[in-house]
């Protein structure tokens, strides 16, 4: 049993095969000759090359390897869960149960085929869990943490998923500062730079992936064309009454 239905078996894991094959033959990643007349690889991001979880289809079968990938992905969530949980005060009982949620939320399970969402998104509490650990600490380290922390959530390779994780981290130090005394205040605000930081860091992945984007079709989209698959304003009740 492979715990990656639907697009995990058809694309991303076939990607991550690909990486691991090419490495193994002594090439660096930048090419994929099977799709199509070839296309690049790293550039796609999707194949998360830089994404650490991926790597253990360098040393194992396929069906393990993807097997550890997804454990470890979800393991991944429910720590950083707890830990941040912890961190803001909550009780081991509570902050168990905070982490329960994260990893079997609706979204986390829903998205187990798409692996570069669920990658992406499994990073967001280390990315609080690191914003209040500098925030309250102070420390230098903890600040570099954080910037690689954001690195790291930009090489999983789903950059929809890691812009709503950016902007929800950027407004929770606004509001943490707002409530945080002057030098609590200070590093909150301090925080919003580390995050830029850390998405600096991942240039080396976000430059080639946005030179591909301007190659493809949805690069002259219409406004119309992706506001077609917006939520239409009348769901808004389902907030109340699913």
């Amino acid at each position: 049993m492979i715990i990656s239905p639907d697009d995990g078996v058809i694309f991303n894991i076939p990607m991550r095969v690909v990486v691991a094959n090419l490495i193994h033959a002594g090439y660096v990643p930048l090419w994929n000759p099977y799709m199509f007349s070839g296309m690049p690889l790293f550039g796609a991001a999707q194949a998360g090359v830089l994404f650490p979880l991926n790597w253990f289809y360098l040393l194992f079968s396929i069906p393990v390897a993807t097997n550890l990938m997804m454990l470890s992905t979800y393991a991944l969530a429910a720590l950083g869960a707890y830990l941040y949980a912890r961190k803001s005060g909550a009780s081991i009982a509570g902050a168990a149960v905070t982490s329960l949620v994260w990893q079997w939320s609706a979204f986390m399970i829903m998205k187990v085929g798409q692996t570069n969402v669920v990658q992406t998104a499994a990073l967001l509490p280390w990315v609080l869990w690191s914003i209040d650990g500098y925030a309250v600490s102070g420390k230098r380290s903890r600040g570099a943490l954080l910037v690689l922390i954001v690195a790291i959530q930009l090489f999983a390779g789903h950059q929809q998923t890691f812009a709503y994780s950016f902007l929800l981290a950027a407004a929770y130090a606004l509001v943490m500062a707002r409530a945080s005394l002057r030098d609590e205040r200070r590093r909150y605000l301090l925080s919003l730079v580390f995050l830029g930081v850390g998405v600096a860091l991942a240039a080396v992945q976000l430059l080639p992936t946005v030179e591909l984007l301007r190659l493809s079709l949805r690069a002259s989209a219409s406004y119309d064309f992706f506001s077609s698959f917006s939520m239409p304003p009348r769901f808004l009740l389902t907030f109340f009454a699913p």
